[in-house]
């Protein structure tokens, strides 16, 4: 599924934008890879937000914190952590609503910069629908892509940038955040693990895959925070976040 354009009455994505300064200890490489001449690659973002939500008894996308719809929320950090396309990913039967929100609360529009697709099938698993955005990402020439779950209300803007400028500037494969001994989503591939995952079965999931590549290393954020999802009720009251209306 994709939506027409919308009418670019907020702050677009810049085609030069590229991650600021990380704050001071944010982000420090945690494994050692080789380092690489720092080169301007394109990087697209891809919020997971086609599941059922079941557990938690609402659509996760559309719950909301300070106000802000969750998918609203990971658009806008992966555009303000430096991404230069922002792409969601959705499922039926809250396509729709998706969009609606991100049309009416969103920060940026739905334009090139920000685009809906559809996982017609999103019960084959989390894989599916990465894939539906990856096979987008390989015709559009994205060099990475950062993959971030649309119930993680605690990913900021500054993990995004320790991604990419870990990305950026050496010629690692992958990276990983990392709180302490604890990795996990948002991570970061490179173009060339696109068709490893592409061809990989949807219901082995995209970690089995990752596991073992290489050269890849981890950056260390600090708030173990940033690595939670929220998948029950009590989930989203303890980080906050209210189901929607």
């Amino acid at each position: 599924m994709q939506t027409p354009a919308e009418p670019a009455l907020r702050p677009r994505l810049s085609p030069q934008a590229h991650p600021g300064p990380d704050p001071p200890g944010h982000g420090k490489p945690a494994a050692a890879a080789g380092r690489a001449p720092t080169v301007r690659r394109r990087v697209g973002g891809i919020v997971l937000a086609a599941g059922a939500s079941t557990r938690a008894g609402c659509p996760k996308a559309l719950a909301t914190i300070d106000g802000e719809p969750l998918v609203g929320r990971a658009t806008r950090v992966l555009a303000e952590g430096g991404v230069d396309q922002v792409v969601v990913v959705v499922g039926p039967p809250h396509g729709e609503e998706v969009a609606r929100a991100l049309r009416e609360h969103g920060r940026i529009p739905i334009t090139d910069e920000l685009r809906l697709l559809q996982n017609d099938d999103p019960g084959r698993g989390m894989l599916s629908s990465l894939k539906v955005a990856l096979t987008h990402g390989a015709t559009d020439a994205w060099d990475a892509a950062v993959v971030v779950l649309v119930d993680q209300p605690h990913v900021r803007a500054a993990d995004v940038a320790a991604l990419l400028g870990a990305f950026r500037s050496t010629s690692v494969r992958i990276v990983r955040v990392a709180a302490g001994q604890r990795r996990g989503h948002p991570y970061l591939v490179a173009r060339s693990v696109f068709a490893e995952l592409l061809a990989a079965p949807d219901d082995l999931g995209p970690r089995p895959v990752l596991t073992g590549l290489s050269p890849a290393m981890t950056v260390d954020v600090g708030d173990p925070r940033v690595l939670d999802d929220v998948d029950t009720p009590a989930d989203l009251a303890a980080a906050g976040v209210k189901p929607p209306l």
